[in-house]
């Protein structure tokens, strides 16, 4: 009979803020700044683009805002996914279109994408596309969770 030790994994979680100045536009990346990280070396924070070192990642990222304007005819929108090493990954998220006027907060999706890499590759979260100038990002309601094995 042969028995199958178990194998360690090591965990490692960051979070990542995202930010960007004035209206994204499609083909824009968002600012990550770091406000967290347990066990994962990740270089790059306060920069469009993260260094991630080899390893297996869940990354799930969501952006939200808030309009100045609202009306039934307003169509500003907002989509963003997670792009490794100049590739774009995992679900495609973004804003929802329409508001009504007493909720003018934007709700918003979570990109999520699951990816394994062989060595260091740049990581970035890309405005794929976007129409209108009239939301802000809300800190208060923007993350980017990161959770990876880099042993």
């Amino acid at each position: 009979m042969t028995h199958l030790a178990f194998q360690t994994v090591d965990v490692g979680l960051a979070w990542f803020a995202p930010s960007f100045s004035g209206a994204p536009a499609s083909g824009d990346y968002f600012t990550l700044t770091v406000g967290g990280v347990n066990n994962l070396a990740i270089a790059g924070s306060g920069s469009s683009t993260l260094l991630f070192p080899a390893g297996t990642y869940l990354m799930r990222a969501t952006v939200g805002g808030q309009r100045s304007a609202v009306s039934k005819t307003n169509t500003d929108y907002l989509y963003y996914q997670i792009e490794v090493g100049g590739s774009l990954v995992g679900s495609l998220s973004g804003w929802d279109r329409y508001q009504n006027s007493t909720n003018q907060r934007v709700s918003s999706n979570v990109a999520e994408a699951v990816f394994t890499l062989t060595s260091a590759t740049n990581v970035r979260l890309k405005c794929t596309a976007a129409l209108g100038s009239s939301f802000t990002l809300d800190s208060d309601f923007s993350g980017v969770m990161v959770r990876g094995d880099q042993s």
